[in-house]
């Protein structure tokens, strides 16, 4: 008797589960023909440029200002965080009431472990990027890393075409070395500034201990966990139909939200219980979470509509605008190197488009 009754309490929920699973897909179909259109991939490319050069502008804002030091771990889990609840809101307002919700997340999340397991890939893969990074970073001269770094934006390509089945005119392979070869120019420019001024007050250390080929090889393996990983999220959302694309948002911002709390007690873990969580908190670093989060979800939208490729692009342009904010904001004055990048990365977006 009570086997029968688990039994049809089982069978009760996965029926209202599957209701609800219907009703939201039917709710994203709704916004197929405005979201599968030119003007559609046009807004979010815009949008997501605008996000990341707020972003990094504030970014670069806040980690420069005098006694106003934050724990950078605690931002990237709080965006986390954020992009979660974000997320459950959509889904909320999808299924139209709580017990469709409450029966949509438990009919998703419970009874698929491996789309839990699949989402969990790049989120690894994007931690051992960033330590990638950190490495090059540590062992290689800044015009060196900015110049190697721009290997991902082929990688991506290179990827799109092995896992995707892209083919890429003659036309847009030019832009896309156009675009390297331009964001390579504006970075080395805007490095060089700063190097300078480390240099010049003589805070220039470590040098006897960078090693070149470690530096290059961090480098490389960054670009290609880069490129793999931006493309294996693109599969993920376009070819996976059985699965809503906010219960697959939903599930990578939750693996994202564990490795955040462990990247917080690993990084900052003793020095967050002497002065605590939100030690440097202001107005300006909570827009740094918000506009991380924005962007997480900005991107996945990329994604899901557009490419890996255009969310490169739009990533270039706003490093772009970025330096030029940094010329009223950081007192940035651009040289002809920093022009010339710019213009072959507007060439090079326009080539593409």
């Amino acid at each position: 008797m009570i086997d029968e009754e688990s039994s049809c309490s089982v069978l009760g929920l996965s029926s209202v589960a599957q209701s609800s699973r219907n009703h939201v897909q039917a709710k994203e179909k709704e916004t197929t023909p405005f979201t599968s259109s030119v003007a559609f991939r046009t807004i979010i490319f815009v949008v997501l440029t605008l996000q990341a050069t707020c972003y990094f502008s504030l970014l670069r804002y806040s980690r420069t200002r005098p006694n106003k030091m934050y724990f950078s771990s605690t931002a990237v889990f709080l965006a986390e965080v954020v992009k979660l609840l974000v997320t459950l809101v959509v889904i909320f307002i999808q299924c139209g009431n709580l017990k469709q919700f409450v029966s949509f997340l438990i009919g998703n999340l419970l009874t698929d472990p491996m789309a839990t397991i699949k989402l969990s890939v790049p989120s690894v893969l994007y931690v051992i990027q960033n330590n990638l990074v950190y490495i090059a970073m540590t062992h290689l001269e800044s015009t060196t890393f900015q110049i190697t770094n721009q290997l991902k934006i082929l990688t991506t390509a290179i990827f799109s075409i092995a896992l995707l089945d892209k083919q890429l005119t003659r036309i847009k392979w030019v832009s896309l070395i156009l675009l390297s070869v331009g964001v390579t120019m504006v970075q080395i420019d805007s490095h060089t500034s700063v190097t300078s001024s480390i240099l010049t007050n003589g805070n220039d250390t470590g040098k006897n201990e960078q090693s070149t080929i470690l530096g290059l090889a961090s480098v490389l393996a960054a670009s290609l966990v880069s490129g793999f990983a931006g493309v294996y999220m693109e599969k993920i959302f376009k070819k996976e139909r059985r699965t809503s694309f906010w219960i697959s948002n939903a599930q990578l911002y939750a693996f994202g939200i564990v490795l955040g709390l462990i990247g917080v007690i690993y990084q900052d873990g003793v020095e967050i219980s002497r002065m605590g969580f939100f030690h440097g908190y202001d107005f300006i670093v909570c827009l740094v979470v918000l506009f991380a989060s924005a962007g997480g979800i900005i991107v996945s939208l990329i994604l899901k509509y557009a490419s890996c490729i255009t969310k490169g692009f739009a990533t270039s342009c706003a490093i772009v605008l970025s330096s030029v904010v940094s010329v009223y904001v950081f007192d940035f004055f651009p040289s002809v190197l920093f022009v010339v990048g710019a213009v072959s990365v507007i060439v090079a977006v326009l080539l593409y488009s």
